[in-house]
């Protein structure tokens, strides 16, 4: 899914201060993304998350 980033807070996505949107599967952030292409933020997985 594609986000607004305040939507997903849970998810830990420092995007609140940014244009930008939360991409997101399963409920994780994978990254926080500039809705035009100028920045990408990757997120590191979650290291023992459950599935």
């Amino acid at each position: 899914s594609i986000d607004p980033p305040g939507l997903h807070d849970r998810w830990g996505a420092d995007a609140a201060g940014r244009p930008g949107f939360v991409l997101g599967m399963d409920e994780r952030a994978l990254a926080v993304v500039d809705p035009l292409g100028g920045w990408v933020e990757w997120r590191a997985p979650d290291v023992g998350a459950r599935r």
